[in-house]
């Protein structure tokens, strides 16, 4: 969403010139510029982990969860071309043989087998990789699926719009222009024959740009609240006879993703070693008239649609809670199963960490995220509702991850 989408993230472009579009482009982007090279070569990010490097393989987690989120890939990599390449590395798999491996480890999984006996099977069975990069390290945050009140139609208590793909949004993918720009996606809107960006943040919240033109989905009762429903991607809203309305990421503006924890830190509104989304929350709801221009910093914007079941993450399956976790697919193989070792905050009656505790389990990577880029980072899926909220909302720990992929042949 995270994720969930949630994680969902400049001259003009005269569509009517290809020429003036190849001649450059600021345009808002799912991709803002042409990705640099990462510091981590992609396919350094995953090594093999030999003998030694097998992990610890307890689990902390109920087993029939885990069953549940592996099923969920294999529902996943049955809609893909069998002979797909996945890759781990500099290794290369197919889709076939993910589904073959992830079988397997159901089957493994309903042995009787303690800890070391699975990691026995698991050295025996299937390769193990370290992901991380040259660090060996990830940092882990989480992310969750909000639960809100509001209203299909808007009144006293419902007046923050949360809206569906405006129709005049136009995404346009500059790879079939120029191979030299493929996989740059820009993302605008139609002003007398030019592709402009799309409205910002600041222009439909506080100028209602988009305002009486029939996307309102629905009507929620705090901009603060529908903020991090943008952010989370996500989520439940109660409406006033009981019933529940799902939505989901459906696409954005194209503008980039600004945190405003950075901005909150750098202009020492908040401490650095408190930045969490508890904190931020918090001074927004205490400082009602700084609220707008705070979240106005953030120009990405998220439009939503209904759906039933979920949440879903970017592979169209649901996520399942504290096993799903969304990764840079750039880095990491979608669908793939992996093993976490990190620590997650004991929350306290006052919504701050007492301390932190050490989770060891099994993951699998099924989801995305704008601001989850890279081979160092990792976002847990935490369920919904507050209390998953709070423990969303503090993670931010490194650990270790290792990925398994099907024997090498």
């Amino acid at each position: 969403m995270n994720g969930l989408a949630r994680r969902a993230v400049s001259p003009m472009i005269l569509l009517g010139s290809v020429a003036l579009v190849l001649a450059g482009c600021a345009a808002p982007a799912e991709k803002i510029e042409k990705p640099r090279p990462s510091v981590v070569a992609v396919e350094d990010s995953l090594v093999r982990a030999g003998k030694l490097g097998m992990p610890d393989l307890s689990d902390d987690l109920p087993r029939s969860t885990l069953k549940e989120a592996v099923k969920k890939s294999l529902d996943y990599y049955a809609r893909l071309d069998p002979g797909k390449p996945v890759l781990f590395g500099k290794d290369r798999y197919t889709t076939r043989d993910m589904q073959a491996m992830l079988r397997q480890f159901l089957d493994l999984l309903d042995e009787p087998l303690d800890g070391k006996e699975i990691k026995d099977a698991m050295r025996e069975r299937f390769t193990a990789y370290r992901g991380g990069g040259r660090a060996k390290e990830v940092k882990f945050t989480g992310y969750y699926e909000p639960v809100l009140y509001g209203s299909r139609l808007p009144g006293l208590d419902y007046t923050v719009p949360i809206y569906r793909l405006p129709s005049d949004l136009i995404k346009a993918d500059l790879g079939l222009f120029r191979e030299s720009l493929k996989g740059i996606r820009i993302v605008g809107r139609y002003r007398e024959g030019t592709l402009v960006p799309y409205y910002s943040r600041h222009e439909i919240d506080r100028l209602g740009l988009l305002n009486g033109r029939g996307y309102e989905i629905a009507w929620l009762q705090d901009p603060v609240d529908v903020f991090f429903l943008h952010i989370q991607g996500s989520g439940k809203v109660i409406l006033p006879d009981g019933s529940v309305l799902r939505v989901h990421y459906a696409g954005g503006n194209g503008r980039q993703y600004r945190g405003i924890g950075n901005l909150l830190v750098g202009q020492g509104a908040i401490p650095a070693e408190e930045k969490s989304m508890w904190a931020l929350k918090k001074y927004l709801k205490e400082n009602p008239a700084e609220q707008a221009a705070i979240l106005d910093y953030n120009e990405s914007y998220v439009f939503f649609e209904v759906v039933r079941g979920g949440p879903f993450g970017s592979l169209g399956v649901s996520l399942t809670e504290g096993r799903s976790i969304a990764m840079d697919p750039k880095h990491y193989p979608r669908g793939a199963l992996a093993y976490i070792e990190t620590e997650v905050p004991v929350i306290g009656e006052d919504g701050r960490p007492l301390s932190w505790d050490t989770i060891r389990r099994f993951v699998l990577v099924q989801d995305a995220g704008g601001a989850i880029k890279g081979p160092n980072r990792g976002d847990i899926y935490w369920g919904d509702g507050d209390d998953a909220g709070l423990q969303a909302g503090w993670m931010n720990r490194t650990g270790k991850i290792t990925f398994f992929a099907p024997k090498a042949r």
